[in-house]
């Protein structure tokens, strides 16, 4: 008997994530997959930082404390705390193992005052 209770318990979990990220339509009871985020572009004042996590990686700390995790930041720019002005274009949908700040492309960077 514990045995089949533990087998519902099983089919219920995995029917139930099976179905996140779904959107019902109360009206069809039809489900569509989760909005997509779009790509944005913001310009950021900050400084290069090294972490030195999951084997090291460059970040762009923003002067308003948010993280960036630039996946093409140029040689010339991976400096410890070297002050830039950058665009960056959010990479919504894509992961890293970093696990630190916002997966961005840089568009242009440049050194600050």
């Amino acid at each position: 008997m514990k045995h089949l209770h533990h087998v519902l318990l099983t089919i219920a979990l995995a029917l139930g994530l099976a179905t996140t990220g779904c959107a019902a339509d109360t009206t069809t009871g039809a489900t569509s997959p989760p909005a997509r985020q779009e790509a944005k572009t913001v310009t950021v004042t900050g400084k290069i930082v090294h972490l030195s996590i999951e084997g090291g990686f460059w970040g762009i700390v923003a002067s308003d404390g948010a993280h960036y995790d630039p996946v093409n930041l140029p040689k010339a720019f991976q400096q410890e705390g070297l002050k830039v002005q950058a665009t960056l274009r959010t990479k919504p949908g894509m992961v890293s193992f970093h696990m630190w700040g916002t997966l961005v492309d840089v568009v242009d960077i440049q050194k600050a005052d």
